[in-house]
Formats: C-alpha cells, structure tokens, sequence
C-alpha cells in the first residue's frame, strides 16, 4: 500500500482542526426571489415579475444597474452564535458578461434601510455606506462568484445591525456599467441559481436551507399489491418495510425478501431496531412481536399489555423498550417479556407516538393532540397541548439541530425548540403522518403525496415526479439520503441522493474544492463532497493515521460538477482517517474521524 508522509499528516491535522464545525447554507426559494433577472437590458421597476421586495433592479436614464438583494437568517442562527462565526460568503450567478466591458468590477455595499417596492424612483433609493467588498470580474458565459461579507453577517446574527441587505453596483475603471451586467437569480423559476449565503461556524449545523431540488424523481422498488404501513433502516443500511408480513432489502431496494415466520397475518404498524439482529414490529391486534435473529423469525410477546393495538416502538440508550397502544404507554425492560404501564398522568390513553428528546426524555403523543413529556424513564409525566392539534400521528427529532416535529392529522405540523416543553404550528391544512429527515435537515411528509420542507416546516412543496401511487403511508431515508416511501400499492426511492447537490442544471464551479465530510464524527457511514472545475482524471483515498493507504473511493474519470461519494466505515476499527482528492491541477487531503 502506498503512504504519505507522516510529516504532511501533521500539518493536515493543524489545518482542518481550525475547520471543524458547520456550514449552513441559505438560498431561499421561489417565495422570497421570484424569477428575477437582468440580460442585456435593464428592466427598471417594472410588473412583468421580474423583482420582489427582496431581490429588485433599479436604472436610471440607462446608465447604471444596481441589484439590491435580502436573504433572511433563519431563526435558529440566533445572537449567541455571532461571535463565532469563522466566515460569511454571499454567492452570486452571473451570465452573459459584456465582453466589450472586461474586466469590471463588482462592489457590495451594505444598505442602511430597506426599499419599499411602492415607492421606487431615484429620490426614495436606499442609503448604504461604503464599499464592504471589491471583486475584479472577468467576461464569461457564465460563473459563480463568491462575495466575503463575514464581518456585515455577524452584525445581522448578533442584532447589531438590521439584515437590510447589500446592494450590488458594477462599474468599469470607476464608472458605471451601462446596461451590460446580466445578474441572474433564476432560470425560469429554477432556484438552481439564486443568490446563496454560507455563514461557517463550529457551533452550526452542515445544512442546506431553502433549496428545493427541483430534479428530485421516483422510481418503483417493488412489493406491488402490498400496503407498507411502516419503513425502518438498520445501521448497516438494511431496509425493513412492514404489511401483513416483515420483507427485508440489503441492495437498497433493488430486490426484496419476506418473512412471516411467527407473525400473526396482521398489519405491521411500527418497526424498531435494537442491534443487527434484535428486531420489534407491533401490530394491529396481535400485539408486540420479537426475533433475535435479523427479522427471520418471530415470537409474540404480550405479556402484561391491555390493548393489542400497537402504534409506536422506541428503544432508549440502555434497552428499556417503550409501546404507544391504544391503552396508554408501557415499558419494558427485558426485550418484551413482561410489560409495565407507566402512563400515570397521561391524559390520554390512546397512545400514537413515541420519541426521544434530548438526555433521554421522552415524549408521547395522543389521539385528541395531547403531547406529554417524562423526565424520569416514565414513572411520572408532565402535560402539555400544542394548540389547535388533533392526533399526534408521528413525533421525530432532528439530531443535528434537536428540534422535534410532530404530525398532526389536523390541522399539519408542529415544531418545539426546547425538548417539548412549548411548540409552533406551521398550518398544512392536511393530515400528515409520517415524517423523515435527511441529513442536510430537510424534512419530507406524507402531505399530498411526498412533500419537502428545506426551512423546518415553514414550507412545503410537493415533490412527485415519477410517484405514480400518493397515497403515501410510511416514509424512511438512508444516511446518504435516498428517501423511500410506502404506499398501498408498494415501495417508492428517490432516483436520486436528496442531500447532494449535484443537480443537471447546476452551472459550473469555478474552482475545484474538497469539502468536509458529513457526518463527521460518523458511524459506519458518511458522505465525501468535492467539487471540480473541469472533467478529468480523480483519485479519491483514504488513509489511516499512520499514512497507509486503507481505500480507493476514486480512481477514474470524472466529469465536471458538484459529486458526493458515500464511504463505509464498517471494516475498520474507530480512529482517525484521511481522505485524499487528487486530480492533474489540484490536490487537497482532510481529516475525518470514526466513532464505533
């Protein structure tokens, strides 16, 4: 095997530990910048949709274009994270550059109040002091040209200053551009190129807010003629989908296989797994089922359980099993042998969902919307009501971020903050009860088939390309972001992985770039991004501490683009690795880390 020298690991270390953290990006959706763009000709103010409230064009007497644009800071960006922030980078598309007015440059200004869009004419233009950052432009096609405005994004995040936003002014040897500058935000409400911003910081989350990728598209998985009321992924990537029987995928979903070894014929409400070969399914009527050999075969086990209608399966971190059934919340210590009822004080007794908070708290979700929340493994329970809910038919959190979600079959979806304790509604007008997340934070819902929401349930879009079957009952997601969906007439995946970034009408990088992997630490599984300028040869390696080589991702070529290579750390044992990309131009290494 081939090695680096230890001496080049050292310096890796040193560089990518000043790295480590978060990078959150925002580019917001047709809602806030609507279709809004400038070629050859300036528009002005005009009603024909080219400019909003947020992203606007002004000219005067054809002599000077000037873009003002406001992206909002999601409000979990909040004051306490100013102060460490490492970076802040706005991200523009630019296309059909004057070549008669090369090079030109571009300067952002920060602007001290906002336009209102009813009164635009030259004497009501915003104020805005001075230059915060000259960029030098060369004529092109097209090209993303990245804006460093760091020390203005801190003063938005910490509330210093209002977010009014900046205002883009081109000009040539010190004059203005005259109708030459073509700023482009969308393509024909593609959001592939809208404005971006990317705030770093180690205490952020990597995720992606706003964007919906529009070429996201299904294809069929199989089990035709099944209803599949419930979806689970086991860490190794094997998929479990429950009906009247438990069927199993290890090639994600190419092909399936059943078992129904001990089961009643009785449908599969909830799956949940404890270790690769611990598995629980609970049924509708038959209780609580266990195998202990990978799902293969099953054994009932209802001992001390009322109602045998049973809806939610959780498992905490020492093995304590708990049961949501339509008689209130039990728990077990010993993999489903006995059971204990331990819902004094929950008000409800039809029981619909379990999840987990932060340090273990658990709470629970009923049928008439009531949500409560136990400190203490159970034994006592605190009440609490989001407003105006019906049944709470699925809770789930967000690991990354700890936000909880809960769907409500009326009147849609419910956020908390603070580990349950007070909740936001974000009105659907539907009956949403399944939910899933991928690893960039965007979440996905049965409402109206499959829905996506990329700014914590504040929007929905439908995202049905290629569902022939909406009626959508379970939804689960891989860790390299491939959704699936269970539907009354079999299984859905999406064609494509909904975490990358790598879409068909994205337009070319102007570097190439090596990204942090994410997650990071991870176990088994984590994702490598990079990004290349130009199609060609690329090596992708991974190396252990000592500079050995222990993994060939990469080694081919690749066309240009934004690329994302999923590697399994299921053979190596926990530790720190390397990943090395490597093309004829440019070579970067990073540091990842492998917790078992």
């Amino acid at each position: 095997m081939s090695r680096i020298p230890i001496t080049v690991i050292i310096s890796i270390i040193l560089i990518t530990e000043l790295s480590l953290g978060g990078t959150v990006r925002i580019q917001y959706s047709k809602q806030i910048v609507n279709d809004a763009y400038v070629i050859n000709l300036s528009p002005g103010f005009n009603s024909s949709g080219y400019g909003t409230s947020w992203v606007t064009y002004y000219s005067s007497n054809n002599r000077i274009e000037r873009s003002f644009i406001r992206i909002p800071i999601p409000d979990f960006i909040s004051p306490d994270i100013a102060s460490s922030v490492t970076s802040a980078n706005l991200k523009l598309y630019f296309c059909n550059l004057d070549n008669d007015k090369s090079p030109f440059s571009i300067n952002i200004h920060k602007i001290e109040n906002i336009w209102q869009e009813s009164s635009l004419v030259w004497a009501n233009q915003p104020s805005f002091c001075d230059t915060i950052e000259t960029t030098c432009v060369q004529s092109a096609s097209q090209m993303w040209i990245s804006f460093p405005i760091t020390n203005l994004v801190i003063t938005w995040i910490s509330g210093s200053q209002m977010n009014n936003g900046v205002m883009l002014c081109p000009t040539i040897e010190g004059w203005p551009t005259q109708n030459s500058t073509a700023f482009k935000t969308s393509e024909n409400a593609d959001p592939t190129f809208r404005p971006v911003l990317e705030i770093c910081s180690p205490n952020l989350p990597d995720t992606l807010i706003g964007y919906i990728p529009s070429s996201i598209a299904w294809e069929y998985s199989g089990l035709v003629g099944n209803t599949v009321s419930s979806l689970a992924i086991s860490k190794d990537e094997t998929i479990f989908a429950g009906t009247t029987s438990v069927w199993r995928s290890t090639n994600a979903g190419d092909s399936w296989t059943d078992s129904t070894a001990g089961l009643s014929n009785s449908k599969i409400n909830t799956i949940a797994i404890k270790s690769k070969d611990t598995l629980f399914v609970g049924t509708e009527g038959n209780g609580f089922y266990c195998s202990l050999d990978g799902g293969y075969l099953w054994t009932q086990k209802n001992d001390g359980i009322a109602n045998l209608n049973i809806h939610s399966i959780i498992i905490n971190a020492i093995g304590r099993v708990f049961l949501a059934t339509e008689n209130g919340v039990y728990r077990s210590t010993n993999d489903g042998e006995s059971w204990t009822r331990v819902d004094t004080g929950f008000a409800d007794t039809v029981a619909e969902s379990l999840c987990f908070a932060s340090g273990g708290i658990i709470l629970v979700g009923g049928a008439t919307g009531q949500i409560c929340r136990s400190t203490d493994d159970g034994n006592s329970w605190t009440f609490i009501s989001p407003s105006q809910s019906w049944g709470i038919r699925c809770l789930l959190r967000d690991n990354s971020s700890g936000i909880i979600y809960a769907a409500n079959t009326w009147p849609g979806v419910h956020s908390s903050t603070d580990d349950g304790m007070t909740w936001t509604m974000h009105l659907t007008n539907d009956f949403p009860t399944s939910l899933c997340i991928n690893s960039f934070g965007h979440i996905f819902s049965d409402l109206d088939g499959v829905s996506i929401s990329t700014d914590r349930s504040e929007t929905w879009t439908p995202i049905n390309n290629g569902l022939v079957n909406t009626n959508v009952h379970s939804l689960t997601v891989t860790q390299d972001g491939v959704v699936f969906a269970g539907t009354d007439n079999g299984i859905y995946r999406t064609v494509q992985y909904t975490t990358s970034m790598s879409l068909e009408h994205s337009p070319l990088p102007l570097v190439s770039h090596l990204e942090q992997n994410y997650p990071n630490p991870f176990n088994p599984v984590t994702n490598i991004f990079f990004t290349l300028k130009n199609a060609g040869f690329v090596s992708l390696r991974v190396y252990d501490i000592l500079g050995r080589e222990v993994g060939v991702l990469l080694n081919e070529v690749i066309q240009s683009g934004n690329h994302i290579i999923p590697f399994n750390g299921n053979q190596f044992t926990s530790g720190v690795y390397f990943y090395q990309l490597r093309t004829d131009k440019y070579m970067e290494c990073k540091k990842m880390i492998l917790l078992k």
